[in-house]
């Protein structure tokens, strides 16, 4: 499975001290936090518009990993920073025009795009999985031999599920969103599908009748941005307190919130 992976990645060349609690932010637009540790004010983009990293939810509070870990970290640093939630696009286009220092939008490291930003030190490790309807029995890939396997089209699992699918004779069948995957799924109309892990696993978590098979596929390592040579304080801050929420374990408890498995 490793070799297969390592190919098809060629081929595609955060409880403070125990007594918080993670959970959702009940701001509907700025966030603001005094008292800083740091002798600047800064705006931090953060992305809110792909669960279960960041997602608005239906009484108007925003959620997810990457809201969570930002607030805990402005916490943790007694940081003077005012939050703004947007899409990944503003977000990106803010940080690019100076109108955020800093963004967390499940940006992934990559060698391009640190020739133009630089990155803290990553907060999650994105991957894919396969999973399948919970009351069917499917223990492995080699099981999948003459079946169908559901994508979503032009997807990183869609690309890898292809990569493999004739060493383990399988067909893919494509859809246009996850959602339309997980019913072909939960229809028997495929016998499993791939995807991402962090999706499937926020799922299975709010309660989809799937179950995870194997183990997750390592991807892209997410992280912090800044823009090139630029606030390297507010980055080092950044760190200071993932490491933090990690040490008090807090950090486990944001995920475990999100994303089952």
């Amino acid at each position: 499975m490793k070799k297969l992976y390592k190919t098809f990645l060629v081929l595609l060349s955060v409880m403070l001290i125990a007594t918080l609690s993670t959970g959702c932010s009940n701001k509907t637009d700025d966030d603001n936090l005094s008292n800083s540790a740091l002798s600047e004010t800064f705006n931090i983009a953060v992305a809110v518009d792909f669960a279960p990293f960041g997602y608005k939810t239906e009484d108007g509070n925003f959620c997810g990993i990457d809201v969570d870990i930002i607030n805990e970290i402005i916490k943790q640093n007694n940081l003077d920073v005012t939050v703004n939630y947007m899409t990944t696009a503003e977000a990106l286009y803010a940080l690019e025009m100076g109108t955020a220092d800093g963004i967390l939008s499940h940006l992934g490291i990559s060698e391009t795009r640190l020739q133009k930003y630089d990155f803290s030190d990553p907060y999650y490790v994105s991957g894919l999985i396969t999973a399948k309807k919970v009351v069917n029995v499917l223990n492995s890939l080699e099981e999948l031999k003459g079946g169908k396997v559901a994508v979503t089209e032009n997807s990183l699992g869609s690309f890898y599920a292809q990569s493999i699918s004739e060493t383990y004779g399988f067909t893919t069948i494509p859809y246009k969103n996850v959602a339309e995957m997980y019913d072909a799924v939960l229809n028997d109309t495929v016998d499993a599908c791939i995807g991402s892990y962090a999706e499937i696993g926020h799922a299975i978590k709010n309660g989809a009748a799937l179950s995870m098979v194997g183990d997750k596929i390592i991807g892209t390592s997410y992280g912090f941005a800044v823009m090139k040579g630029q606030n390297s304080a507010l980055l080092d801050s950044f760190n200071a307190g993932l490491a933090a929420i990690k040490q008090s374990g807090l950090y486990q408890t944001i995920i475990n919130t999100y994303i089952a498995g």
